[in-house]
C-alpha cells in the first residue's frame, strides 16, 4: 500500500471536467500541475501583478517629484492621501470582485480592471491640479488594479494543487519587480521628456503585460450564467473558527508588517547612519528581498504546509524588529532590511494556498480571498497612523516593540487556525 501511494503521488492530478464546461479545450480531461497552460496561467498572474501591484508599489517616485516640484502646493500628508488610497482600493476591491469571480464574471474583471489601470495612468499624464490626480492615479488606478488580483490568484487554484505554493509564489514576485523597475523607468525619462511623456511611457509599459495576461488566460471552465445577487457574499465563513481566526491574524500581520516599511528611512537618519545613498536605496532593498522571498519562501511551503510557514515567518518577523532595537550600523540596518522584506512575502504569496486550505467549498474562494484583501487593507491603513502617533509619544523603541507585538500576536492567531484543521495534532503538514 505505501509503495502504492509513493507511485500515485507522481502521478499528475486530472480533473475530468465536461466538454461543455471546457474553455477553448477539446479535451475532457484538465492535466493539474503540469503542461505549458497550467504555467501559462502563471505568467498571465505575473503580468497583472507586475503592473496592478507593481505601479502602486511605485508611488514613492510619484509622491518625491510631486513634492520635490511644489505641483499642488499642498501639505505632504494630503498628497500622500493619493497613494495610500491607490494602495487601499488595491487590496479592498477584493471584497466585490470576490463574490464576482465566484459568479463567473473572470474576463470581466480581467478585462475592465486592465482598461481602469492603463485608463488611469494616461489620465495622471494630463493632469495639472491635485483633484485630478486624485481621480486618476488614486481611485482610477486603484479600482483597476484590485479587480485584476482577484482572478489573477484564483485562476492559479484551479489549475495547480501540489505546486500551487510555487505558482503563487512566482506570480507575487513580479509585484516587487514592478516596484523596482517603474521608479527607474520614470527617473530615467522624467528629465529627458517631461512628467506627462515620462507618465504615458510606462502607461504603455503597463499595456503590454496586461495584453499579455488577457491573452493567455483560459479559465478552466467557461463562466456560468451570472446570478441573481441575493447573497453576494457568503456569511456562513464568518462563523466558522478557523476562518475567523485567519481574518484577525492577517489584519495584525500586515498592521505590523507596514510599519518597518514606512519608518525604516527615517529611523536611519535617527542611528546616524551618514551614507544617504545607502538610505534612498533601503526600499529597492526591501523590495528586492521581497522578490526573492516570494519564491524562496513558497519552495518550503511545498513541504511545510503554508499555514505552517506562516506562522513561521510571522513569528521569526517579530523576533528579527525585536532585534531591531539593537541596530546601529549600516551593515546591521541593510541586513535587517533584506531579511524583513524576504520574510514579508509570506502573507502576499502564501493567501491563496492557504485559503484553499481553510476553505470547505471551492466555490466562494474568490469571496474569501476578497474578505482576506480586506482585513489587509484594514490593517495597512491603521497600522501607519497609530505608529506615527506611537513615534511621537515615545519614540522609535516603542513604535518597533508595538509591531514585533503585532506580529507575534498574528502568529499565534495563526497557530489558532492550524489547531481548528488539525484538530490540535502537531506534527501535520497543513
Amino acid at each position: 500500500m505505501n509503495t502504492m501511494r509513493q507511485q500515485n503521488d507522481d502521478v499528475p492530478l486530472v480533473l475530468p471536467v465536461s466538454k461543455e464546461l471546457l474553455s477553448g479545450d477539446t479535451s475532457s480531461e484538465v492535466v493539474r500541475d503540469r503542461g505549458h497552460r497550467a504555467w501559462l496561467q502563471t505568467l498571465g498572474s505575473f503580468m497583472i501583478f507586475f503592473s496592478s501591484v507593481g505601479i502602486a508599489n511605485s508611488f514613492g517616485v510619484y509622491l518625491s517629484y510631486y513634492l520635490t516640484e511644489n505641483t499642488f502646493n499642498v501639505s505632504t500628508s494630503t498628497v500622500s492621501w493619493i497613494g495610500s488610497l491607490q494602495s487601499a482600493l488595491c487590496l479592498a476591491i477584493g471584497i466585490v470582485a470576490g463574490p464576482l469571480y465566484d459568479r463567473g464574471f473572470f474576463r470581466t474583471l480581467v478585462y475592465a480592471g486592465s482598461f481602469l489601470v492603463v485608463l488611469g495612468q494616461m489620465m495622471l499624464s494630463l493632469s495639472t491640479s491635485y483633484y485630478q490626480v486624485f481621480l486618476s492615479q488614486g481611485i482610477c488606478m486603484g479600482l483597476g488594479a484590485g479587480m485584476t488580483l482577484v482572478p489573477a490568484f484564483c485562476i492559479l487554484i484551479t489549475y495547480f494543487d501540489r505546486h500551487l505554493e510555487m505558482a503563487t509564489g512566482i506570480a507575487s514576485m513580479g509585484g516587487s519587480i514592478g516596484g523596482i523597475l517603474f521608479p527607474i523607468i520614470f527617473s530615467r525619462t522624467i528629465d529627458k521628456i517631461g512628467f506627462p511623456w515620462a507618465t504615458r511611457v510606462i502607461g504603455l509599459v503597463l499595456l503590454v503585460p496586461l495584453l499579455i495576461a488577457a491573452a493567455v488566460f483560459r479559465p478552466v471552465k467557461k463562466p456560468p450564467r451570472p446570478q441573481a445577487l441575493n447573497h453576494f457574499i457568503d456569511w456562513k465563513m464568518f462563523k466558522e473558527p478557523a476562518f475567523v481566526s485567519y481574518l484577525l491574524g492577517i489584519f495584525l500581520l500586515v498592521l505590523g508588517l507596514c510599519i518597518p516599511i514606512v519608518y525604516l528611512e527615517s529611523y536611519a537618519s535617527v542611528i546616524r547612519i551618514k551614507n544617504q545613498a545607502l538610505v534612498s536605496y533601503i526600499l529597492p532593498i526591501y523590495l528586492a528581498a521581497n522578490t526573492c522571498g516570494c519564491f524562496g519562501i513558497n519552495v518550503f511551503a511545498k513541504w511545510l504546509g503554508p499555514i505552517n510557514l506562516m506562522v513561521i515567518s510571522t513569528s521569526l518577523s517579530g523576533v528579527m524588529v525585536f532585534i531591531l532595537l539593537k541596530v546601529t550600523t549600516e551593515s546591521g540596518l541593510i541586513f535587517m532590511v533584506f531579511i524583513l522584506g524576504f520574510l514579508a512575502a509570506a502573507p502576499v504569496s502564501l493567501q491563496p494556498a492557504l485559503l484553499v486550505k481553510i476553505s470547505p467549498d471551492p466555490r466562494v474562494i474568490g469571496s474569501r480571498i476578497g474578505c482576506g484583501y480586506l482585513a489587509s487593507t484594514l490593517g495597512n491603513l491603521v497600522g501607519p497612523p497609530i505608529a506615527g502617533a506611537i513615534l511621537d509619544r515615545y519614540g522609535y523603541d516603542a513604535t518597533w516593540i508595538f509591531s514585533a507585538c503585532m506580529y507575534l500576536t498574528a502568529a499565534s492567531l495563526f497557530l489558532i487556525c492550524r489547531g481548528f484543521l488539525t484538530r490540535w495534532k502537531l506534527f501535520v503538514a497543513t
